[in-house]
């Protein structure tokens, strides 16, 4: 499936910011232009008729949660392209994925990991996801169940026992039961593609603070280039937290000390923006936070 380019993801996110700005602040903002990475601006604002920059920053966890989460995101992908393909029933996915030992442990963290398929196996998997969907299309007693794999003595025990138990014989589908414990699929409805979740998005995710000083001494050591082209303008750094995938997500308890390393990390630059924000839930239509981080020479909202 096609990615947001840089300019479509500027411009997704700064109408989500107008949104916010509107809703925290009650004053008149409208989106006018985004940028690309050609040195334009990321994205310019209207706010009480005054023109503004920003500069945005996506705030992203970098750690091995955020690679594995880059290779489950290939493999909903190319389960969504290889269903689309086939011409299956639409029906929503939720994964369980397996565990398996984390190769690094941070301390207070768990040591398993989800167990992800990769290279070849990524479309054994997604085929076998469709032949799971062609089966319960003609066994409906399955369908919104979690269904779950086992070998063929347990299966045949469960048909003898218990026939509306929702259990498939693992031999049948062997990728599908190596890298998952279960899978749940519910009939599709509305409009678009239908959802693929896991039980890796909903897991636990803490504030990367290296990643956030980062960013931001990124944003600051380019301010010089930002008001050269600006033209007068003030200029706003942004730094978002999509809230999915789970590393773009902050806990609510940790804002306060995300917000502190912003400002100690700024406070370290000799040239300040005038203003730094920090905005939540930029991924969902109409419910981006935003707070204002550091006020920089401009107080009052206009």
């Amino acid at each position: 499936m096609q990615q947001e380019s840089h300019k479509q993801t500027n411009q997704r996110v700064a109408k989500e910011l107008c949104n916010a700005f509107r809703c925290r602040f009650d004053v008149k903002v409208r989106f006018m232009t985004a940028g690309d990475q050609t040195g334009s601006p990321d994205a310019v604002i209207e706010v009480g008729g005054k023109s503004v920059v920003l500069e945005l920053a996506g705030y992203r966890q970098r750690d091995e949660y955020y690679q594995l989460e880059e290779l489950e995101s290939a493999v909903k992908s190319l389960v969504r392209d290889v269903l689309a393909q086939s011409g299956a029933p639409p029906f929503s996915i939720r994964i369980n994925w397996r565990n398996e030992r984390r190769r690094k442990r941070k301390q207070g963290m768990t040591d398993r990991i989800a167990r992800v398929p990769r290279g070849p196996d990524q479309q054994s998997f997604a085929n076998e996801i469709n032949k799971v969907i062609r089966f319960v299309q003609g066994n409906p007693r399955f369908e919104g169940k979690n269904i779950v794999l086992h070998n063929r003595e347990t299966v045949a025990a469960f048909r003898r026992n218990a026939p509306d138990e929702p259990i498939l014989e693992s031999a049948e589908y062997p990728t599908l039961a190596y890298f998952c414990s279960s899978i749940t699929l519910d009939a599709w409805t509305l409009p678009g593609p239908p959802l693929i979740n896991s039980s890796f998005d909903a897991r636990w995710v803490g504030a990367d603070f290296e990643e956030i000083e980062r960013i931001v001494g990124n944003k600051l050591n380019k301010l010089a280039n930002y008001r050269t082209g600006a033209k007068g303008k003030e200029v706003w750094l942004v730094i978002y937290a999509d809230g999915m995938p789970p590393s773009t997500w902050t806990d609510e308890a940790e804002r306060d000390d995300v917000f502190k390393k912003i400002r100690e990390t700024t406070a370290r630059s000799s040239d300040q923006f005038d203003r730094v924000w920090w905005a939540e839930n930029t991924r969902f239509t109409n419910q981006a936070k935003i707070f204002c981080v550091v006020e920089g020479r401009f107080r009052a909202m206009a």
